[in-house]
């Protein structure tokens, strides 16, 4: 699994982890098309995932969740997935996953390390400026968040 970057959002006092690679693209109007490539970024070692947790800790106050953006974040290997969620599980932060998938295809086993889920693939044909849920605001109205415990 590659992460194309890191940032920071003060708006949303999120610490965001973008990672690489969408293989059922293109959403017509995407928002990062960039991020389609497997390849893009670094690779996530273990000592790559200790500088983030060490990131986290370091604006620990600045900081309330981490949000895991795409590509598509469920498409890696679900071994990976879960080791990165535990991971980050750690930090004692909100973890909010987006992904295009449904809530019913999401296993249970990466439900579980996650305190929110934004469920729906980007539909141009539905864009919305309305949808708006847990202070989120989603871009077209077939997406939800679900708040997981």
């Amino acid at each position: 699994m590659n992460i194309a970057s890191t940032q920071y959002s003060l708006k949303d006092k999120s610490f965001e982890i973008y990672i690489s690679g969408c293989r059922e693209h293109p959403c017509k109007g995407c928002h990062n098309p960039l991020l389609w490539n497997e390849d893009y970024g670094e690779l996530l070692t273990q000592k790559y995932l200790d500088e983030m947790k060490l990131k986290v800790k370091k604006f620990n106050n600045l900081i309330n969740k981490i949000s895991i953006y795409g590509g598509e974040p469920l498409e890696k290997p679900i071994e990976e997935v879960i080791w990165l969620l535990k991971e980050l599980k750690q930090t004692n932060k909100e973890i909010w996953l987006f992904t295009r998938f449904e809530i019913n295809e999401i296993q249970n086993k990466i439900k579980k390390y996650c305190n929110y889920i934004k469920t729906g693939k980007y539909d141009e044909a539905f864009k919305t400026e309305s949808n708006i849920h847990f202070g989120i605001k989603l871009a077209s109205s077939n997406q939800k968040i679900y708040k997981m415990h």
